[in-house]
């Protein structure tokens, strides 16, 4: 199998993605609240920024089809991500109940201690089953030709996407199932790249210029009827399958898969940090306290400069959990990960041995 290299134009696009998600967050987790009746170009726009977090989902998981189609599951790797999801569950949990002072109860305990099996993180818990199952969808993938993936795609993205943005209809929905389209999307580009007939960088531009427009259409549209009949908009208009945010996903992606920068170990090792970036800001436990006492999101409404703090906000947090991830990975990690191998190098000694005692027999 070819070993996924590392190509700083997606892994660009892996820090851009994270940048989405802490945006999206921003609203969702900040109770930010509009005090007026109206809609204000500021409210509206604020709300059309956390859009971002689900194109940010998306992105995140069909790049890492694009890497994995081409690759091995690996007992090692999975081992690395559990490691550094449970380093980061465990650790905000302590700053949360010694530090902060939260009145946390046993049951919280145990999604700390079992992030992955108690659904901490919603995220993780589908991306880890994604990558258990990674070998199995890939041998899938590879079994049928380029027609027979095309075929499949698009009936996943008429039942799940097409068919609930145009007429509401509502399909049996799981985060694992649309991680594995998403990660399907990533596998056929990764495969047939060459073979597809390709739109020019301009315009795919255009078209997610266009998108975006009608994103925020619709949101003033939706925020209208939310003031009748109290429909979210965010919920509604746009969540992971929309038509909207899956062909921005999509186009974004292809933009830039065909963007030409040299290889950077700068960007690389940023994008290395994205996962404890969210592990870090997205903390069930933490999160609230994070947006609502330290980013003072509850009231940011009423202020002018709302969206500039909004802004600052975002690039901040990811810095800080930049710095936090970087010292997890020369410390933590490097410790963690010699042990693994130091492991795996006994059970391999002992196969050998096991296996030279029975040539001898």
């Amino acid at each position: 199998m070819e070993k996924p290299k590392r190509q700083s134009n997606l892994e660009l696009l892996r820090i851009i993605s994270m940048l989405l998600i802490i945006l999206h967050h921003f609203y969702v987790h900040g109770n930010i609240i509009f005090e007026s009746s109206t809609i204000t170009i500021k409210e509206l726009i604020i709300q059309w920024l956390s859009m971002g977090g689900k194109i940010g989902v998306n992105l995140f998981v069909i790049t890492t089809g694009y890497f994995m189609i081409n690759s091995n599951f690996k007992i090692k790797k999975l081992l690395k991500i559990i490691g550094e999801v449970f380093f980061y569950s465990i650790g905000m949990f302590l700053i949360c109940e010694f530090v902060l002072k939260m009145d946390l109860r046993l049951k919280d305990s145990l999604m700390s201690l079992f992030p992955i099996i108690y659904n901490n993180y919603g995220f993780m818990t589908s991306y880890v089953l994604v990558y258990i199952f990674s070998n199995y969808i890939n041998k899938f993938v590879k079994s049928m030709n380029q027609k027979e993936n095309s075929i499949l795609l698009v009936l996943l993205i008429i039942i799940f996407s097409i068919l609930p943005s145009m007429i509401f209809a509502k399909f049996q929905y799981s985060y694992f199932g649309w991680l594995i389209i998403m990660y399907l999307i990533g596998a056929y580009f990764r495969l047939y790249i060459g073979k597809i007939k390709s739109l020019s960088n301009k315009t795919r531009v255009v078209f997610i210029i266009v998108l975006l427009l009608l994103s925020l259409i619709s949101i003033y549209v939706l925020d209208k009827l939310y003031i009748v009949l109290k429909i979210d908009p965010l919920y509604y208009a746009l969540p992971f399958h929309q038509i909207i945010p899956l062909s921005i996903s999509i186009l974004t992606f292809r933009l830039f898969c065909d963007l030409k920068i040299k290889n950077s170990q700068f960007i690389n090792k940023i994008a290395s940090c994205t996962l404890g970036i969210y592990l870090i800001h997205d903390n069930r436990f933490f999160r609230s306290t994070m947006w609502t006492k330290f980013v003072k999101t509850s009231t940011i409404a009423k202020y002018p400069l709302a969206l500039l703090w909004e802004i600052v906000s975002v690039i901040t947090i990811f810095m800080i959990g930049c710095i936090i991830d970087l010292i997890r990975q020369y410390t933590f990690e490097k410790g963690y990960m010699k042990l693994i191998d130091k492991i795996e190098g006994k059970l391999k000694n002992m196969k050998e041995n096991r296996r030279n005692k029975n040539y001898e027999i």
